[in-house]
């Protein structure tokens, strides 16, 4: 299992964080999500399987901006 963050700027509120919590746990491969407003962060486990573009659509398709990926 590996770790990736991303960044999305424009996470703002509780609401936001359910919303992207739920979608990328819905990816398969992801494992856990954790989103972090103050940060404007998205930490997730996920498998080797696990589609890093698949992810990033997902942020998309939800009304996100995704910003920088760490530990792709």
């Amino acid at each position: 299992m590996t770790a990736l963050t991303v960044q999305v700027p424009d996470i703002s509120c509780g609401h936001c964080k359910a919303a992207i919590e739920e979608v990328v746990g819905r990816v398969p491969g992801v494992t856990g999500v954790s989103v972090d407003v103050d940060s404007a962060s998205v930490q997730i486990q996920r498998n080797a399987d696990a589609d890093i573009r698949a992810i990033e659509a997902a942020i998309v398709d939800a009304g996100y901006t995704v910003g920088a990926v760490v530990g792709v």
